[in-house]
């Protein structure tokens, strides 16, 4: 089940390069996801993102020359074209970077945010039913978007010395005390 495309065919693929929700590169040729197995003088070798999944044996051959091209592509895919996950991740991706970019709003006012702008853009080229299935429910990205922002926020303060405070700044609302307590050095830390 091999299939080798002609020199012809190979210019005229669609390909671009996105960001996984890790950050690695990926290769989008035509509806299909590929990831860098290996370089080797200046060539991308790749292969189908669905390789653990579903075993699929698709490679393509890629050089960035300044744009991305591929060279070469070998075997066919055993599933179908990945539209939906590229909407799904691009989406994750958007999300992640719109939470960090406005630390103001809440996870669910970024994930409310983003849906209704790829809503808008994807409206036009794909169908109701389409479109709901390829956008991701709150519940699966809520955790990521959390975990996005807290690799950025800034870490509470283990002890008393660590802390640069006012005399206002040991109060509750309600005017009382915080409580010190014993670290198990000579530092105490506030408690709440």
């Amino acid at each position: 089940m091999f299939s080798v495309a002609t020199s012809e065919v190979l210019l005229k693929m669609n390909v671009e390069e996105v960001e996984s929700a890790r950050g690695k590169s990926l290769y989008r040729v035509d509806e299909f996801m590929y990831e860098v197995e290996k370089t080797r003088e200046g060539k991308l070798f790749c292969r189908c993102i669905r390789k653990k999944k579903d075993n699929c044996l698709a490679r393509a051959v890629i050089i960035k020359d300044p744009h991305p091209i591929v060279v070469k592509m070998n075997r066919e895919h055993n599933h179908g074209d990945e539209r939906r996950d590229r909407i799904m991740r691009t989406v994750r991706v958007n999300m992640k970077k719109t939470a960090l970019s406005r630390p103001d709003k809440t996870i669910r006012e970024v994930y409310n945010e983003v849906l209704a702008k790829t809503a808008q853009d994807l409206q036009p080229t794909l169908d109701p039913e389409e479109l709901d299935a390829a956008l991701p429910q709150f519940s699966g990205v809520r955790s990521a978007i959390q975990r996005t922002r807290a690799k950025f926020r800034s870490r509470l303060s283990a002890s008393l010395a660590d802390l640069t405070h006012s005399q206002e700044g040991w109060t509750t609302i309600k005017e009382e005390q915080f409580p010190l307590l014993n670290d198990s050095s000579s530092e105490k830390i506030l408690g709440l």
